[in-house]
């Protein structure tokens, strides 16, 4: 758009940032004698970036450090929060909350139709016929969107 004789910017609000999500049933958290707190604890600690160290030769060092282990929405549905020391049994995050993918709390979201939208404005040089070159500002977004 930018790129429209007569366009001096355009602006972009309402892009929606994703966080994820963790509902935890508190029925099965009471039972496992564990707090959110803990959970919350567990998963951190379970994604942290550790500094391994450093290699050095002739002069060269490279640090080397160990990521956090979360790469997906499994990752962390599979992170181990207890094992029973009377039975062995595993849970995992899976088995007492839902994980998932949300647009974070307090975005500002911007509806058409009841759908989800952005909210672009224009800024335009001076001098310039508005009328004309919002015209081609909608031909533009037409195509895009096609």
């Amino acid at each position: 758009l930018t790129e429209i004789d007569g366009v001096s910017k355009f602006t972009i609000e309402g892009e929606l940032d994703k966080e994820v999500r963790v509902d935890v049933d508190l029925n099965m958290l009471n039972q496992m004698a564990i707090s959110i707190e803990d959970v919350a604890k567990i998963l951190a600690v379970q994604n942290v970036e550790i500094p391994s160290g450093a290699i050095e030769q002739d002069g060269i060092k490279i640090n080397v450090k160990t990521p956090g282990i979360y790469a997906s929405i499994e990752d962390i549905e599979n992170s181990i929060i207890s094992i029973s020391p009377e039975t062995g049994v595993v849970t995992r995050l899976k088995d007492i909350a839902d994980v998932y993918m949300d647009v974070e709390d307090g975005a500002l979201k911007f509806k058409q139709n009841g759908d989800n939208a952005v909210l672009l404005t224009g800024y335009f040089e001076d001098g310039k016929n508005v009328v004309l070159i919002g015209k081609e500002v909608r031909e533009t977004l037409d195509k895009v969107k096609a």
